[in-house]
């Protein structure tokens, strides 16, 4: 755990001491672990990786959710009522 404490820059992101797998931290375990998740995820065709697509209601995107906010702000500045 004296190695994980040394790789973070705030003392608030330090997992404290009694958290469980901080106690009796073992890095190979956790290598292990890492390699397993890594494999379950190739197997099983899992990505980590994000989209700003959006689904398939347009809705949802991120696009248009910031063009919604934005229109809001617009109607409530010349006193529109939503």
């Amino acid at each position: 755990m004296e190695n994980q404490q040394d790789t973070v820059t705030s003392p608030i992101h330090r997992p404290c001491p009694d958290m469980p797998g901080t106690a009796n931290f073992n890095a190979e375990l956790t290598k292990r672990s890492a390699k397993i998740v890594h494999s379950l995820r190739e197997k099983f065709g899992l990505t980590t990786g994000c989209s700003t697509a959006g689904g398939k209601d347009f809705r949802f995107s991120r696009t248009y959710q910031v063009q919604a906010r934005r229109a809001q702000m617009a109607l409530m500045a010349k006193g529109g009522v939503l």
